[in-house]
């Protein structure tokens, strides 16, 4: 899934209604598609690149553990692995748009959002130890490439096309 033009503009909503201007962090994953969950059934391989890889016998086939860019499972295999990973950290999937996760406190009101599209990932929330915490987690577990403290970030941030910046 990759997260709906007014699934981004209720995120940013409730990221400024809520006051979560200064705990809000923007982020680009870096190989993504190679951080996928295992490939299942029946294996698959691939030659290797016209250019070849350095060090390799240009004959070599090589047996694929992962989808890779390209191939049709990628995309899922993806998406299950970082949604599974966020939901082990107390978020659970909107009924809205499953790029959203909602992490609410025991009155159900909601403390963190995290917006995903592909490989790019904001998340917001109560200014707290645990969700400090949660966006740490969310760093070590998968290679960032870019990761922005959208509040200091003077002249913006683009995600999904979109050029977004804090205005007071």
């Amino acid at each position: 899934p990759t997260v709906q033009h007014t699934t981004l503009m209720l995120f940013l909503h409730c990221v400024v209604s809520f006051g979560w201007l200064d705990n809000w962090k923007s982020g680009d994953i870096s190989s993504a598609f190679l951080q996928g969950k295992k490939s299942e059934g029946e294996p698959l391989f691939m030659f290797q690149p016209k250019q070849g890889i350095p060090g390799v016998d240009s004959r070599q086939v090589f047996k694929l553990n992962r989808p890779v860019y390209g191939r049709p499972d990628a995309p899922r295999a993806w998406y299950e692995s970082l949604s599974g990973f966020i939901k082990q950290l107390g978020y659970e999937v909107s009924i809205i748009d499953p790029s959203l996760f909602i992490r609410r406190n025991i009155d159900g009101s909601p403390t963190s959002l995290i917006v995903i599209h592909v490989d790019d990932l904001m998340i917001a929330g109560e200014n707290t130890r645990e969700n400090h915490e949660r966006a740490e987690k969310l760093r070590e577990q998968f290679p960032f490439g870019e990761w922005d403290d959208v509040s200091e970030k003077t002249g913006g941030i683009t995600y999904c096309g979109k050029e977004i910046s804090i205005r007071e």
